[in-house]
């Protein structure tokens, strides 16, 4: 498994980028890619990645949840619907805070 997937410390900004890192991983949080955090324009401002997303081959959705057991707060996150679903990809997302908790404890 490539590590970067779990570095809570990595930024991405391009839609590029987003390709990228989402035809390895399937699935990315607002961490790794803050213009999808939750705000009122989150969807505007996606809006061209997840069309770059969609003719590259992916059907991106999106979702979120707000995270108690490790005080991450709100976690958005976008996955492609080929790889994950509504109950698999918050899954995963857990999988990967808990991961990102022990880099906390440090």
């Amino acid at each position: 498994m490539n590590m970067t997937y779990f570095d809570p410390d990595e930024i991405l900004q391009t839609k590029e980028e987003a390709l990228d890192y989402m035809e390895v991983h399937g699935i990315m949080t607002d961490a790794t890619f803050p213009k999808l955090n939750d705000t009122g324009n989150t969807d505007k401002h996606m809006a061209p990645v997840y069309k770059y997303l969609r003719e590259n081959g992916m059907y991106i959705l999106h979702t979120g949840f707000y995270d108690r057991t490790f005080n991450f707060g709100a976690i958005y996150f976008m996955f492609d619907a080929n790889r994950f679903d509504y109950q698999t990809a918050p899954a995963e997302v857990k999988k990967i805070l808990k991961i990102w908790s022990k880099f906390q404890s440090n």
